[in-house]
Parts: structure tokens; C-alpha cells; sequence
């Protein structure tokens, strides 16, 4: 197998969006994919499916084997941009790290899916469309995205102000996750299934310059891929220069970030491990990235989206005691650690209209 599509059939998340890739082609897949969610789900709702001889009103059941069978009727296509860019934003919009996977990702995971996933896997590896999923940071073609209707909902100043220098906002941020984690260990239960939430993501503060490559007219990656979105309708990019000679870590993979974690890293176990057991099932302890202490060597982190779809959710294995999960990045997103990018104008404002694709404004 390919070395991309291997990475894809991984995680939950990866085969998740294979599943979305495949179900996207047929209504029968979808609904059998549906209706074999419900076994995996806390959400027990019904809508309308009635047993015949009965007046009580049931949907059918579908088994994961059943819904391989409708999977593998469709004809494994390669993909064009918009299709793949639709499956990977309703994978990505499903990530929530403080509860446990949802119904699509436990059954994607399941091994009656393995042949037909691989399979879509193979031809999703092959496709050009998908190059830039396993691409590093493509330095001449990067852009910021602002929300203007959630920076007003939340009473959020300008997204893009960088006034602040990047090394005072990473100063702010190390200190707030030690006293976090200090607090924490005095006061939340170490009982890691306690019906305890907190702060549960990894990714360096949101502060500092993030950006994403463009996938031609359908504009920059981050407008399509949003983790747990707030369905805006409306957006702001600009494109931005990146210094030359800035240094930048590329995550390609699970180990990547496990190494990383073994060079520079902050125990977060009081303060993640709630949600965290909750989102992957492991009790121990965890360690994020010191992005403070990363900042001494890097310029910027770029996390490719083969990383974030073989290894979000994961619990990424850093030794023998500790781990560590990707949370709360989006993928091909490149956080800036330090000063060295500038905003290249004029801006360009999108609109989210009825037909469900991000255009020009």
C-alpha cells in the first residue's frame, strides 16, 4: 500500500473521511452508513422508519458488514478538489475533544470496513487532487482567514492584529499552562473518568499568525476546514509573504509530533486528562509542546493534512509513560512562532451562499 493511503486508514479521523469519500457517491451508501452509525452512538433518535406489522415507528437495522457491502457497490473514483475538500470538511467540522468519537468514527474503525477503506484509500493516494495532503508548507502561497461575524459575536478585536510580538504572547501562554496545571493538580479529581471538563487543546495560542495554502478558485484551505465550526457564512482572507529564511518544523505524521514532544515539551496531565480519556480512552499522563521552548528553534510548525488525518484524536505515544494528541489544529495549517510574516493586500472577502461553496464577495 501506498505510504499515503497507509497513514490514511490509521486514525478514526482518516477513515472517517474515506467513508465520507465513498458514501458521497451513492444515497444507499449514505443511509446505510447512517443507520449502521446508530449501534455506535449515544444519539438514539428516530426519523420515521416504521417495521412493518407494527405500529411502532423503528428504523432498520444495518450492520457494520452490511454497510461495507453498500460501501463496496461504489465505484472508488479518483476525486476532484471540491468532492474531497466536501468529505474532508464534514470530517473535520465532527472533531470534539471532550467527548468520546462519535457513531462515524467508531464505525469507520471498525475491521468489516478495512478492505473497502484501503481501497478508496489506494485510489485517493494516486489522485493529484490530493497532493497537497501529504505536501509541505508551500512557502509563496499562504493566507490568513478571519471570521468578522464570530469576532463580533464574541466581542473578539481584529483577528489580524499583531502588535503584540509573538515571543511576549508565547511568555503569556507558558506561564498561563503551568499555573493551569498547577491549579489543577490541587483541585480537579485524578480520577481521569470524573465528569470533569476543561482545556483541551494542543495547539500554540491562537494569538500568534496562522495560515494555509490556497487550493486555486476555491481560495485557502482554512475557509473549507474548521474544526467544529460555527457554520459562518461570511469571511476575510489576506495573502501573507513568509521571510525566506524562516525555519519551519514540518508534522507529517503521528511520530513527528512524538519527537517533538520528547525535545520540547509541558505536562498537561491534570488539565487535559478528562477530556482526553474521554476523546481516545487512555488513562496515564500528557505532555503537549512547549511552543515557548519550540519558538528557540523554529520560525513556524506546519501540520500537514496526511498528519491531521492519520493522528488527531489519536493518544500519540511519546515513551513508555507519557502521550500526547493533536487537538484543536486544522489541516495544512502553519502556526507562525515567531514574527516573519507580513500581510500581502488587498484583502479578499467570501461569501457562504445557499449552493454551499465558498465564492468571492
Amino acid at each position: 500500500m501506498d505510504a499515503l493511503a497507509d497513514r490514511l486508514m490509521r486514525g478514526p479521523r482518516g477513515r472517517h473521511f474515506l467513508m465520507g469519500m465513498l458514501a458521497a457517491g451513492s444515497e444507499r451508501a449514505s443511509e446505510a452508513i447512517f443507520l449502521a452509525s446508530r449501534d455506535f452512538s449515544d444519539n438514539s433518535a428516530s426519523f420515521g422508519w416504521a417495521v412493518e406489522g407494527s405500529s411502532t415507528w423503528e428504523p432498520p437495522h444495518v450492520t457494520p458488514s452490511q454497510a461495507a457491502d453498500a460501501l463496496a457497490a461504489v465505484a472508488a473514483s479518483a476525486p476532484h478538489v471540491r468532492g474531497l475538500l466536501r468529505a474532508l470538511r464534514e470530517t473535520v467540522d465532527d472533531a470534539m475533544y471532550w467527548q468520546a468519537p462519535g457513531g462515524g468514527e467508531v464505525l469507520a474503525s471498525r475491521p468489516e470496513l478495512d478492505e473497502v477503506l484501503a481501497r478508496m484509500a489506494s485510489t485517493i493516494a494516486g489522485a493529484p487532487a490530493s497532493a497537497w495532503l501529504d505536501s509541505p508548507l508551500k512557502r509563496d502561497d499562504q493566507h490568513r482567514v478571519r471570521w468578522p461575524s464570530t469576532e463580533h459575536s464574541h466581542g473578539v478585536p481584529h483577528t489580524w492584529d499583531t502588535s503584540t510580538p509573538s515571543a511576549e504572547v508565547l511568555a503569556q501562554w507558558g506561564a498561563a499552562v503551568r499555573e493551569e496545571e498547577s491549579t489543577a493538580r490541587k483541585e480537579r479529581p485524578a480520577d481521569p473518568s470524573a465528569p470533569w471538563g476543561g482545556t483541551w487543546w494542543s495547539v500554540p495560542p491562537l494569538p500568534l499568525v496562522t495560515t494555509m495554502r490556497a487550493l486555486g478558485e476555491l481560495g485557502p484551505v482554512g475557509l473549507h476546514l474548521v474544526e467544529d465550526s460555527f457554520g459562518e457564512n461570511a469571511a476575510v482572507t489576506v495573502r501573507v509573504a513568509v521571510s525566506p529564511g524562516a525555519r519551519v518544523l514540518e508534522i507529517a505524521c503521528a511520530e513527528d509530533w512524538a519527537d517533538l514532544c520528547r525535545r520540547h515539551s509541558v505536562d498537561v496531565t491534570a488539565s487535559r486528562r478528562h477530556d482526553w480519556f474521554r476523546c481516545t480512552g487512555r488513562a496515564g499522563d500528557w505532555v503537549i509542546p512547549d511552543w515557548e521552548q519550540v519558538a528557540a528553534q523554529y520560525d513556524g510548525v506546519h501540520l500537514t493534512g496526511a498528519a491531521y488525518l492519520e493522528a488527531s484524536r489519536v493518544p500519540i505515544r511519546v515513551d513508555d509513560v507519557r502521550a500526547s494528541v493533536i487537538a484543536g489544529w486544522n489541516p495544512d495549517t502553519t502556526v507562525w512562532l515567531r514574527d516573519v510574516t507580513r500581510p500581502e493586500y488587498p484583502e479578499v472577502r467570501w461569501a457562504w451562499p445557499d449552493g454551499g461553496e465558498w465564492v468571492p464577495d
